[in-house]
């Protein structure tokens, strides 16, 4: 029976033993392409994250035109696009980093003469 790793020793010319240890990473190599029965779907690797980025860029950008005495000064309006939001996010990038409430607390801190601390939490 033949292996992965059998295969993968057989391709380098080198014994199955000398394999130790190796990493497979498996990626979508399919081009985008329409499909649907009327083709009215997009069908894409990674458009999950990019696609839900640009509606919130788009958002922001909309609401950045609208006149500062037309709109409620209370508000910041920010949007937080990570990477490594599927396969790590707990990294120093990721959405389960403390980037989010780091700069939260900073965007805070400009602000504390206008609120108090407590505020913070809530």
């Amino acid at each position: 029976m033949n292996t992965l790793t059998t295969l993968i020793a057989q391709d380098l010319q080198i014994s199955r033993d000398s394999i130790i240890d190796f990493e497979l990473n498996c990626y979508d190599a399919q081009p985008a392409c329409l499909v649907g029965l009327h083709e009215e779907f997009v069908s894409s690797p990674r458009l999950d994250n990019l696609g839900s980025s640009l509606c919130s860029l788009d958002a922001l950008i909309q609401r950045s035109k609208i006149p500062l005495e037309q709109r409620d000064n209370a508000e910041i309006d920010m949007i937080m696009l990570f990477d490594h939001e599927e396969i790590g996010s707990q990294s120093a990038q990721g959405a389960d980093s403390n980037m989010a409430v780091e700069v939260t607390q900073r965007i805070f801190s400009a602000f504390r003469d206008f609120a108090s601390s407590q505020d913070l939490y809530y």
